[in-house]
């Protein structure tokens, strides 16, 4: 079975993204195919002004993400 996992990782390294990890680890370890579509939080450190105001709309609704995903998917 081919499993999409989503997940943002945060700044700094905790438990949420272990969890993840290890659950993509025992997805794999079962003979699943696992895609990985990860985002980062650290990316908001480069933003410019004008992306951190995006990113306000971007935290409900980002058209990037979602073509991303999308083309994974197709």
């Amino acid at each position: 079975m081919k499993i999409l996992v989503i997940h943002n990782k945060y700044r700094y390294k905790g438990g949420e993204n272990t969890v993840v990890q290890a659950e993509i680890n025992l997805l794999e370890n079962y003979g699943h195919t696992v895609i990985p579509y990860m985002r980062d939080s650290r990316e908001i450190a480069n933003f410019t002004f004008k992306e951190r105001l995006q990113l306000l709309r971007d935290t409900l609704w980002s058209e990037q993400t979602y073509a991303d995903i999308d083309n994974i998917i197709a």
